[in-house]
């Protein structure tokens, strides 16, 4: 066993059980019957999700998973992909909110604005240059070391999120 794994003691237990989603009442002892307010990526792979575009896991660290030799990355972002959801935004490390709510903002704008037409992974391309050019000046508190020499965003605030799957 390495690292994380040996700490947590979790090895033998199935990758996909190891990554989910914290929902309203994780934090509550489940009655008998009752939901317990985990989402695992075992739970999603089994949703028919054939009918969603996109599916955004803005939440931290929702694109990383356990290596799988033959496999790839099991993980949230995988599983979602299996269950049919043909795009997934997903975050690679932990960012300030207010960062993360800026760059899905102009995401979203940037995808639903008519006059633009543009695709999956240039909105998000195009917010990410928005940040990379103006997050500073938008609010988010940066220390002072996070800031580049001609007053841009550095990348830890902006590049945590990547586009997988039908990119048009």
């Amino acid at each position: 066993m390495e690292g994380r794994a040996a700490a947590l003691d979790v090895a033998g237990y199935h990758p996909d059980v190891l990554s989910g989603l914290a929902l309203a009442g994780a934090n509550q002892q489940a009655e008998p019957g009752q939901d317990d307010g985990i989402l695992t990526a075992l739970a999603v792979e089994e949703l028919d999700l054939s009918h969603v575009q996109l599916a955004t896991l803005s939440a931290c660290e929702t694109g990383l998973g356990q290596t799988a030799g033959g496999e790839g990355v099991l993980g949230l972002q995988r599983a979602f992909q299996l269950a049919g959801a043909r795009s997934t935004v997903a975050m690679l490390w932990k960012i300030p909110d207010k960062a993360s709510q800026l760059l899905m903002t102009d995401f979203y704008e940037n995808l639903w604005d008519k006059d633009q037409h543009f695709s999956k992974l240039e909105a998000l391309r195009q917010a990410q240059l928005k940040m990379l050019r103006e997050g500073a000046k938008r609010g988010v508190e940066l220390p002072d070391d996070k800031t580049a020499h001609d007053g841009r965003m550095s990348p830890l605030y902006w590049a945590a999120f990547e586009l997988s799957g039908d990119w048009r």
